[in-house]
């Protein structure tokens, strides 16, 4: 097993993951707070969305504009209005797309993603080469707004999700 190979598997898991963690939400419930301002599915999805974006820029070398500033970058924020946000089913459907366009284009790329010149300055500093970048963003940032999302689904009152593959036991 090589890095593409382990990456795809933790990619491949939380794309089922987000689909289990947002399934039969209601629209309403795609922006509802039930503290504060915590991350809901529609911002988490957005932001996700967008970060899939980047990666398949990175991933085909391309210039990258830095990501931050953009409409569910890293300084946006949730908000309740569903306007601002796609339809629920569009969301999912995004989401269900990037996941799979990515791990075809890293397929089809190979080791040579890795070796791809670094995009952002800012990025330097804390991820060190391409390989970094592309593991952050596809396992570790994903992880952690579907984390959000499981918070969010406990907050809201409803039964927890397996992340794991397998039933687990009560």
């Amino acid at each position: 097993m090589n890095d593409i190979d382990t990456i795809l598997i933790f990619w491949e898991r939380n794309g089922e993951y987000g689909l289990k963690l947002t399934d039969g939400l209601t629209p309403p419930q795609f922006v509802e707070q039930p503290a504060g301002e915590m991350n809901h599915p529609a911002w988490v999805l957005s932001h996700l969305t967008t970060y899939h974006r980047v990666i398949d820029v990175i991933i085909q070398g391309l210039p990258l504009q830095d990501p931050a500033d953009e409409e569910f970058g890293m300084k946006s924020k949730p908000e309740p209005d569903p306007d601002r946000y796609a339809k629920p089913g569009e969301l999912r459907e995004l989401f269900e797309a990037g996941h799979r366009q990515i791990a075809d284009r890293i397929r089809e790329q190979g080791p040579a993603v890795f070796n791809q010149p670094l995009p952002l300055e800012r990025w330097r500093t804390w991820l060190p080469t391409t390989s970094a970048v592309i593991a952050n963003l596809m396992v570790w940032h994903e992880t952690l707004h579907l984390g959000q999302l499981s918070s969010w689904r406990r907050a809201m009152g409803l039964e927890p999700v397996s992340f794991l593959p397998i039933p687990t036991s009560k």
